[in-house]
């Protein structure tokens, strides 16, 4: 079951679901570059592993982490959740 919204480029798992990282298979699959992938991966443990609070967490990706379409596409789907993110 999955009561929280699972953020993009993400794996979730079990039951009241909880992230167990990033889909990078998928994203290798689907092409996108080794720079994209390591921003992506800058912007989840910002995220979700640096306990920051969401607005905090999203304010810190935006400054240290290079914009990049796909960084903003992960933030502005955290920013709009309604029901929040899995953890």
């Amino acid at each position: 079951m999955v009561s929280q919204d699972v953020s993009p480029y993400c794996n979730a798992a079990g039951d009241r679901a909880r992230l167990h990282g990033l889909n990078l298979v998928g994203l290798e699959r689907r092409g996108f570059s080794a720079a994209t992938l390591r921003d992506i991966k800058r912007a989840y443990r910002i995220v979700f592993r640096s306990g920051l609070k969401v607005a905090d967490a999203v304010t810190r990706v935006r400054a240290e982490v290079p914009a990049s379409p796909e960084v903003e596409h992960f933030l502005a789907f955290i920013q709009a959740s309604q029901r929040g993110v899995c953890r």
